[in-house]
């Protein structure tokens, strides 16, 4: 975030070192700018995180809350990071897409206090959250040669793997669809 702000000029309007202006003529400038920085937070945060600021109305103070809220760098953050990490596994209502975003959403947690996760974590925690019906892809993926075995290949061959699954079961519902309707 604070490259992004770097990058629009407006570091020091979200570290409040710059005031509201007293001048009116330089009043819309600012209030621009500083929509322009809660656009950035606001667009950068999971639908939790939007929670804790969406009250604010400078960018300053959203920016200060999530600070506080996610700035800690304590032994018991970074444990309560490890342990959602660790215990985290995929959902029966998400897709590989919304499984690989998590496992990353969780992985940069950890390595925004200071805790980096490595790949090879995090294709061990995919591979190890997975439902039991990818159990023939966990086993494939074991031989797959070492210098494959990288994050993006893992992520690429589960959305083929979750893509054949829809296909088998678009399959399976059109010839039950087609045996139920002879019976009528």
């Amino acid at each position: 975030m604070e490259i992004m702000f770097a990058g629009e000029g407006l570091t020091d309007l979200v570290n409040e070192k710059t005031n509201f202006p007293t001048q009116v003529s330089e009043q819309k400038a600012w209030n621009e700018d500083n929509a322009t920085a809660m656009l950035l937070i606001s667009t950068s945060l999971e639908f939790l995180q939007l929670q804790t600021v969406v009250a604010c109305k400078k960018a300053a103070e959203m920016w200060d809350i999530l600070k506080i809220i996610h700035g800690q760098r304590s032994s018991v953050n970074n444990i309560t990071l490890k342990q959602h990490f660790f215990s985290y596994k995929m959902s029966s209502t998400d897709s590989i897409s919304q499984h690989i975003s998590k496992t990353e959403s969780l992985a940069q947690a950890l390595s925004d206090v200071r805790e980096p996760v490595s790949d090879v974590d995090k294709i061990a925690k995919v591979l190890g959250s997975l439902p039991p019906k990818y159990g023939a892809f966990v086993t494939a993926w074991d031989p797959y040669e070492e210098n494959k075995q990288t994050f993006q290949n893992l992520t690429s061959r589960l959305l083929k793997e979750e893509l054949k699954f829809s296909q088998d079961d678009d399959t399976a519902y059109q010839n039950s669809t087609t045996k139920s309707s002879r019976y009528k």
